[in-house]
């Protein structure tokens, strides 16, 4: 045993027959032995650990405490700024599901050290000491009985359904499925006659009307006229009705009261959302008024306008670290597609909090990735199933119920999930239909933020109706709907509290 380079170093050596090639892969089975006569249960050798033989060598290498470390002369490390990329509108674009990367440090040797690495190293240790280490059938059975967990009960239909007519929504979406409407109204265009919020308040009203017979091509001159009578409205001036766009002056002035109560609840006195996505905001929040309450404990503070969401869809929320809802500025987004993207956060920070009790689900189970460990026999994936197992048996059985629901929906990208035109975000990725419902088939904090946001808008009940009514449907998305309105019941309808009106 020895030192150097800022780590410890052990040697274990012998002048036994040694080792093949395919011998070595499997030293860490606590019951392998090289000579098969004795590789049994219960054999003079039988124990933990691995044989040695003749001319076998295994060297432990660890890193020094930095106390125990010798001084090295001091070198110019230079400092490199974190990657940044944007991901993709498919993939996870909510801080819950983010990849945390353990910070390397440079060792001696110019190697690096990784955290995550040397934690996994320690219980590898653990169990070598303990003589814990499980052998490849083991870790298959435990795999398999994990998948078994999951799985079983899906069918199990818990009879909920939405009940009576479908209301209407709290904020009107008022955006085609197909797509034309996005054409006509290309934010890269809409953009271009934007100057300023009031500018951005226009035109969310004139697509908040379904275009009023405008396109992007053709926003610029009533754009302008509308400015000029609102501000002499502002200022005192009465609206002519004979003006062709004086309803959009009234909307913009009914909008007012509504950034002035926004700025008041987040406290930014500043605050500058344009009129009508402040205005979608309060009527969402006034048609709930218990959820503002019950959303407040579960986060520090909403950030409009934000550029922290920027590369992440246009709205974040992470519960494990700052509980801040970013919103990006969007000022070419209609306001219904607005506030529901604000809607699908708060989504995040009460409902997936609460039905998986603020305990960050493993990527396994929010990827749906757990049968992919079928098959893989190593000690890791013995620790990673023993760890997802434990997170499993711990969920409330709503969770699981809502979870199993998913594991049916998300089949061929979520073909049986509501997606919602959500326009698009601050990197110029579509949010279309399609894209929501595969945003959610690709994990399961998605699909609960997203189907909140569906329920507590009034989307989901209509949808998931016609789901019910229609026998071409298959058995088990059937069941599947109707599972997860029993978890919406249950657990999303106390978190915003009766509907008012």
């Amino acid at each position: 045993m020895g030192t150097g380079n800022g780590r410890a170093v052990l040697d274990v050596a012998d002048e036994g027959p040694g080792l093949t090639a395919e011998q070595a892969t499997r030293v860490v089975d606590r019951s392998y032995r090289t000579d098969h006569s004795r590789n049994r249960t219960g054999s003079a050798n039988a124990g933990p650990g691995p044989a040695l033989g003749r001319g076998a060598r295994f060297r432990l290498t660890l890193p020094l405490a930095e106390e125990h470390r010798a001084p090295v002369a001091p070198r110019e490390v230079r400092r490199q700024e974190p990657r940044r990329g944007l991901p993709s509108p498919e993939r996870p674009a909510h801080g819950a599901r983010e990849t945390s990367m353990h910070p390397t440090t440079p060792d001696g040797d110019g190697s690096a050290a990784n955290a995550g690495t040397m934690a996994e190293l320690d219980d590898l240790l653990a169990e070598l000491g303990a003589g814990q280490v499980e052998s490849p059938q083991v870790v298959d059975d435990r795999v398999r009985a994990l998948v078994d967990a999951i799985t079983a009960g899906a069918d199990v239909d818990r009879g909920s359904a939405p009940r009576g007519p479908a209301p209407l929504p709290v904020v009107a979406h008022g955006i085609d499925a197909d797509g034309a409407f996005f054409d006509a109204f290309d934010p890269g265009r809409v953009r271009a006659v934007i100057d300023d919020s009031l500018d951005a308040a226009i035109v969310q009203d004139v697509l908040r009307r379904g275009g009023l017979g405008l396109d992007a091509g053709r926003l610029a001159e009533p754009v302008g006229a509308i400015r000029a009578r609102y501000v002499e409205a502002d200022a005192g001036h009465p609206v002519d009705p004979a003006d062709p766009h004086h309803q959009v002056v009234r909307d913009l002035l009914a909008d007012r009261p509504a950034l002035t109560r926004l700025r008041h609840l987040v406290g930014d006195p500043d605050l500058d959302v344009p009129l009508p996505q402040a205005g979608a905001v309060i009527r969402f929040l006034d048609a709930y008024p218990r959820f503002w309450a019950a959303l407040v404990p579960r986060i520090t503070a909403i950030r409009f306008e934000s550029r922290t969401a920027d590369g992440r869809g246009g709205g974040l929320f992470n519960l494990q670290d700052d509980r801040v809802i970013y919103l990006s500025k969007l000022r070419a987004t209609p306001p219904g597609a607005y506030v529901r993207l604000l809607v699908h956060e708060t989504g995040h920070a009460t409902f997936e909090a609460i039905l998986l009790d603020g305990h960050r689900m493993p990527y396994e189970l929010d990827t749906d990735q757990v049968r992919r460990l079928v098959g893989r026999t190593d000690p890791g994936t013995g620790r990673l199933a023993r760890q997802v197992r434990g997170y499993w048996d711990a969920m409330s059985d709503p969770a699981r119920t809502f979870y199993r629901a998913w594991l049916t929906l998300r089949a061929d990208r979520g073909r049986h999930l509501l997606g919602l035109d959500l326009w698009q975000d601050p990197a110029g990725n579509r949010l279309s239909p399609d894209q929501r419902r595969g945003y959610q088939a690709g994990n399961f904090g998605e699909f609960c933020a997203e189907v909140f946001m569906q329920y507590a808008m009034g989307d989901l009940h209509p949808y998931v109706a016609a789901v019910l009514a229609d026998h071409t449907t298959p058995a088990d998305v059937r069941t599947a709907w109707r599972n997860a309105w029993h978890v919406l019941d249950a657990v999303a309808a106390p978190i915003l509290g009766e509907r008012a009106g």
